[in-house]
């Protein structure tokens, strides 16, 4: 099973998510968000335990690479230098 990290749980992230939740080959694993609301929402709908959500993209991508592919689903402005952190770290991009 491919594991995934989730870069912005706002409406774009989420229904990823909720695609991936269907399917039996992926699952995510880790999700970064600057909004409370929101990373409490992806924590529940996710089965996620705390130390599995970050508040930042900056802080998961510090943690190293922690699954296969990473989804940037954050606004477009900031997925270049999300990109470029994903990518060196070795992730696979959506």
């Amino acid at each position: 099973m491919k594991t995934l990290v989730l870069i912005g749980a706002g409406a774009r992230g989420m229904t990823y998510a909720r695609l991936i939740q269907k399917s039996e080959s992926a699952r995510i694993i880790a999700v970064a968000e600057i909004k409370e609301d929101r990373r409490q929402r992806a924590m529940r709908e996710l089965g996620l335990t705390a130390d599995a959500i970050y508040n930042h993209a900056d802080d998961l991508l510090a943690a190293g690479r922690l699954a296969d592919a990473c989804i940037i689903a954050t606004q477009d402005r900031d997925h270049y230098d999300e990109a470029i952190k994903a990518l060196n770290l070795g992730y696979d991009l959506l």
